[in-house]
């Protein structure tokens, strides 16, 4: 059917498999929507936040804060005007719109309903790939809360993109 659910940065280890999985299902869903997509956005998100691993929070917080959603439609859906905080935050800002509009960019040229979702801060790979023995400031974090959050989430995201289908 042709709808796709595009997590940025797609080289990061083991996640192009988990994500070609979900989209092989999701095309098995007849009629699904935009706003069943968006919905199983936001299902994966509140999963890295509620459940381990976590997305890691440093100082500042703004890893977590650099989440967007985009659409198809060319909205953005999530991650509109984030509040980057300390150090670098304006340049932090002006990185997250510049990667939210090229990845709007990508979404509006599908011609199915289609969200890129992810991370705009530009440490994002790094810190989801860590492994070893790190002290992560907040309880439960830890590497591949992407990937991670999206396996988990595997059938409440189809089964929130099936309530969302249109009945053709």
């Amino acid at each position: 059917m042709g709808r796709r659910v595009k997590a940025k940065r797609p080289y990061l280890e083991g996640l192009d498999k988990v994500m070609k999985r979900l989209n092989t299902e999701i095309n098995n869903i007849e009629g699904g929507t935009l706003k069943g997509l968006i919905g199983g956005a936001i299902v994966i998100r509140r999963s890295m936040d509620d459940q381990s691993p976590k997305i890691p929070i440093g100082t500042t917080g703004n890893l977590r804060s650099s989440w967007f959603v985009v659409t198809s439609r060319g909205d953005t859906a999530e991650g509109q005007s984030p509040q980057f905080k300390g150090r670098g935050s304006g340049h932090m800002a002006s990185d997250h719109n510049r990667v939210v509009d090229q990845n709007r960019s990508k979404a509006q040229g599908q011609r199915q309903p289609y969200v890129v979702m992810g991370f705009s801060a530009n440490y994002a790979g790094w810190v989801h790939e860590m492994v070893g023995n790190i002290a992560w400031r907040r309880p439960g974090s830890g590497n591949k809360f992407f990937q991670a959050a999206i396996r988990r989430n595997f059938r409440p995201v189809l089964e929130e993109i099936r309530k969302n289908a249109q009945v053709k």
